[in-house]
């Protein structure tokens, strides 16, 4: 389990990066009704895609995901 920090009505879709211990992902729909709370589950499944077809597997272990995003957040200045 990922624990999030959104940032709804942001001007763009986009992750963040870390904090401490979540990943903060920003969304530009408001929060109202579960707009952010579902354009933000559509953003983990588009990483979560775009690792598989980088790697050609099945599926990609979360932890492994969490490993880099944060090598992503230290890598981006």
């Amino acid at each position: 389990m990922i624990a999030v920090k959104a940032v709804p009505g942001a001007s763009r879709d986009r992750v963040v990066g870390v904090l401490g211990d979540c990943l903060k992902v920003a969304t530009s729909q408001p929060a109202e009704k579960g707009k952010a709370n579902k354009a933000i589950a559509a953003q983990y499944d588009d990483l979560r895609a775009e690792e598989r077809a980088k790697r050609q597997r099945g599926q990609i272990d979360d932890e492994q995901l969490q490993r880099n995003l944060a090598y992503w957040d230290k890598t981006e200045l």
